[in-house]
This record gives C-alpha cells, structure tokens and sequence, in this order.
C-alpha cells in the first residue's frame, strides 16, 4: 500500500511538472496583443486627461505612448515599446517627467516586462528583475486598463497606470 501511495505521488508530482513546464514554453507573437492598437483616453479627471496610443504592429515592434496633461500642459509622458526578442514579447516603458515650472523633461524610469500570457482582450506581463510584479491589461466593455500589483503581497492596493475608453 505504502509503495502504491509513493508511486502514485510520483506520478502526480510528474504530470504537475510537465503541465508547469508547457505552460511556461508557451510562445506569444505581437499579434497576440493587436487589440491593443488604437487610441485609448480617459477623461475622468478633466484637469487631467490621460492618453494611450498604440499603433499597429510594424515589423518585430508594436510603438506606443502615454502622456498625461493638467489644465492643458504636457506633465509626463511614455514611450512605449512591444518587441519579440528571442522566444519573449518584451514589453518596455520609459518615463518622462519635469518638474512643476521647469521646461526641460528627463528620464525618470525605465521598465521592462515580459508577456507571460495574452488571450483575447487580455496580457499578463511580469516586470523583468522583480518577478513579484505583475502588470495586467484588459479591455472590457471597451475600456482598456492597466494596473500593476505585488503578487507577495495580496493586500497591497493596486497601482492604475490608465484606464481609458477607445477614441475614433
């Protein structure tokens, strides 16, 4: 009975690897994530309007940005990139950002992720160096949002990058 038992932990311990190991050699291409193209605008705050473009795949690279005014002058903004590179969507943000009566914007951040799953209307992305994160993206109803998260720690608040509704 006790070899029984044994075998059949074997057993269960090898299938939870090898769906854990397809799960993981799945493969994304750019076209996973064309649902995303277009020009998406929240005007929730209308002091502060937020705006996020992506332009339809071109190549190995789908190009975006982000930018975000406040009583008509350009606060911050991002350039967006998606790229294939080897068997990973990579996706990368840089941050722009000026300080309150300053002309001149700088880099603030730069973050790169990687797509661990897309289905229709859908993409998980962990930030690369800190697994913990998590930034997900979603269009329902047709409202694109984005909100990154600590998957450690289940009452951290989650952090709203955008949540937009498609524009002509």
């Amino acid at each position: 009975m006790n070899k029984m038992l044994t075998g059949v932990a074997a057993l269960m311990a090898t299938f939870a690897f090898t769906v854990a190991q397809a799960a993981s050699e799945t493969t994304y291409s750019l076209d996973d994530l064309s649902w995303l193209e277009g020009r998406w605008a929240d005007h929730r705050d209308p002091e502060v309007p937020i705006e996020v473009r992506w332009n339809s795949k071109e190549g190995d690279a789908m190009v975006g940005s982000w930018r975000k005014t406040k009583n008509g002058a350009l606060v911050a903004y991002e350039i967006l990139t998606m790229r294939k590179i080897g068997g990973d969507v990579v996706y990368r943000f840089d941050l722009y950002s000026r300080k309150e009566n300053d002309e001149a914007f700088s880099m603030t951040s730069s973050t790169r992720l990687k797509l661990l799953l897309a289905r229709d209307n859908h993409a998980e992305f962990t930030v690369i160096g800190e697994e913990n994160w998590r930034l997900t993206m979603d269009v329902e109803a047709g409202v694109l949002s984005g909100f990154m998260e600590d998957q450690n720690d289940p009452n951290a608040e989650r952090f709203y990058s955008y949540v937009g509704r498609k524009q002509p």
